[in-house]
Parts: structure tokens; C-alpha cells; sequence
């Protein structure tokens, strides 16, 4: 077409390589937003990086996935990884895993891989997290790392520099920095 979209029906979406695109949507309402500028997004999947305007090197695969997107530079990987992502300044995060991430809206510089994984964290930066429901108590801290199933996912951790290895550390963490807690 002369806009240089091929749209094949509601589900398929490529912006063809011009100065002003560089996108690929697959999956109904994928893309729906973009603004078709050189934002070299990939997403891939249901609503996956539905709302995304301006945003540039994201990649959403899975359904919803960075459905509300609006950083930059964020990988997310699953249903619903990463879904409502709201602040411009959201920015290189990766979430891999269903439902991971799926509260953050300012957070940045996480890396969360497991099922349902750091779910409750908002505006946290440089967090690592690894493990099924790992992370799940995690609200605001930063610089955390939470190891292991349900590790770190204690109430409302809004602590910094903590650290929960095995199984269920620190489900009874809420507040305090710099602890150190093995399962």
C-alpha cells in the first residue's frame, strides 16, 4: 500500500523498512497505537504493546504483554508479562514469565524470570529476581535479589539491597534493608 502497512486482517501488522516505521505486530490489537516512527518494536500476541505510541526498542510476546506500554528498551516475555507499564521512564526492564512484572508502572533495570514473579512491584529499579512467585512481596525496593520459589514475597518489601535465597525466604520480610536471609 502506499502508507507501507500490510495489514492482513485484524491480526497481522508489518510497517515495511522506511525511515518512518521499522515495527512488526502479530496478534488483533497488537501495535494498535504506534505512531509508525522508526520505534523498532516487535510484538508479538494479543493486545501485546497495544497502547505504545513513541517507544522504541521494546519486544512483547505473549498475550497482553506490555499492553500498556509506554518506556523504552523493555523485554517482556509471557502473559501478561510487564502489562501495565505506564511511566515514560519504565525503561530496561525484562520480565519473562506469566503474569511477571504485571503491576510495575515506573520501575526500571529489573530482571524477573519465573511464573507469577515479582507481581506486586511498582516503581523498584535494579532488581533481580529468578523463581516461580519469587519476588512477590517486592512494592518499591531497590537493588533487591530474591532467589528461589516464593523467595522475597513476604508482605509489602519496600526495603533496599536485601537478599532471599531458597525456598520461601523472607515471606515474613516486610520492612528493613540490607538483610541477608537463607532457606
Amino acid at each position: 500500500t502506499t502508507s507501507n502497512h500490510l495489514n492482513i486482517g485484524d491480526a497481522i501488522r508489518l510497517d515495511m523498512a522506511t525511515a518512518l516505521s521499522e515495527s512488526v505486530y502479530i496478534g488483533f490489537e497488537s501495535g494498535l497505537n504506534d505512531d509508525l516512527t522508526a520505534n523498532k518494536c516487535v510484538g508479538i500476541g494479543n493486545e501485546a504493546m497495544k497502547t505504545n505510541t513513541t517507544q522504541s526498542g521494546c519486544v512483547a510476546i505473549g498475550y497482553q504483554a506490555l499492553t500498556l506500554q509506554s518506556g523504552i528498551n523493555n523485554t517482556a516475555i509471557g502473559h501478561r508479562a510487564l502489562s501495565r507499564t505506564t511511566a515514560t521512564n519504565a525503561a530496561n526492564n525484562v520480565a519473562i514469565g506469566y503474569d511477571t512484572m504485571l503491576r510495575a508502572t515506573l520501575g526500571s533495570h529489573n530482571t524477573v524470570v519465573g511464573y507469577s514473579a515479582a507481581t506486586a512491584i511498582t516503581t523498584g529499579t535494579f532488581n533481580t529476581v529468578l523463581g516461580s512467585s519469587a519476588g512477590g512481596g517486592l512494592l518499591t525496593g531497590s537493588y533487591n535479589l530474591c532467589l528461589g520459589y516464593a523467595a522475597g514475597s513476604g508482605g509489602s518489601i519496600s526495603g533496599n539491597d536485601n537478599i532471599f535465597i531458597g525456598t520461601s525466604a523472607g515471606r515474613t520480610t516486610t520492612t528493613g534493608s540490607f538483610n541477608i536471609i537463607l532457606a
